[in-house]
């Protein structure tokens, strides 16, 4: 059955629209105190293992629990995080390295059952002028490996956050998995990489979908219900539950890829 060419204007509007209230509903997510997750890219040689981490680096220097928060203004170091904040890349750098003794205890990186011990090779704070928006902090570690050839499993404590784990090599396919609570990678080896199906990722990411709704996601629950009461027929709210859905898809890709900022 042919889609009515005549409803393609009015299907293009809601999606404008609905990509427009998406937006709105993320704007908190790229809060300055809203807990996001790091990123570590990790790269393998025969020898060594070497971690890009792009982080928010405040709360490991204020020592914040991160496990289960979702707002740094609930944490009691919330002011000293406030202060970190206001200082320039280059103060917060300095505090980092000073700080690094003690964070890095928070790191586990094991070359099979043995413990591999991370030195901190340079840090680059991000120059973020408004503070109503977050910071990035990319730091660069590295460390030397048992000759067992065994594989490696990286990861850090619950109390830094949620980390997700990328073996830089392996292009597309390679492993990339979303830690929290203080969760291991999969082993990665030293000879190319770990890496998944898509049908792999897609079963383990339908965990994180369900958790990015409940309990995170109540702002996106009330949505859909004011849809769902606000409607007098089942085909436009299906229309319009799936338009959001895939606006929402959208506005969440421009946003993890940088494409779009939005002052919350």
């Amino acid at each position: 059955m042919a889609f009515p060419l005549k409803y393609m204007p009015h299907m293009l509007g809601q999606l404008a629209l609905m990509s427009m209230l998406a937006l709105f509903t993320m704007a908190s997510g790229v809060a300055a105190h809203e807990i996001r997750p790091a990123i570590a890219d990790v790269t393998l040689s025969g020898d060594a293992i070497n971690m890009k981490i792009r982080m928010t680096a405040e709360p490991l220097i204020a020592g914040i629990d991160l496990e289960g928060l979702q707002d740094t203004n609930e944490a009691p170091e919330s002011d000293q995080y406030d202060a970190l904040r206001a200082l320039s890349p280059e103060e917060l750098s300095a505090r980092f390295q000073q700080a690094w003794p003690d964070i890095s205890k928070g790191f586990n990186v094991l070359a099979g059952d043995a413990p591999v011990g991370l030195e901190l090779v340079d840090v680059v704070v991000a120059d973020q002028p408004d503070l109503e928006l977050p910071r990035d902090t990319t730091v660069t570690l590295t460390g030397v490996l048992p000759s067992d050839a065994s594989d490696v499993r990286a990861g850090w404590q619950g109390a830094n956050g949620p980390i997700i784990i990328r073996q830089a090599e392996g292009g597309d396919d390679a492993y990339a998995g979303y830690l929290e609570n203080g969760v291991l990678s999969e082993p990665l080896p030293r000879a190319g990489a770990a890496t998944e199906s898509a049908v792999s990722v897609f079963v383990r990411y339908i965990g994180v979908g369900f958790d990015h709704i409940i309990p995170k996601g109540l702002d996106h629950i009330l949505f859909v219900l004011g849809l769902f009461f606000l409607s007098l027929h089942l085909r436009p709210l299906i229309t319009q539950v799936t338009v959001f859905t895939v606006a929402h898809t959208i506005t969440l890709a421009l946003a993890s890829l940088g494409y779009v900022s939005v002052n919350p």
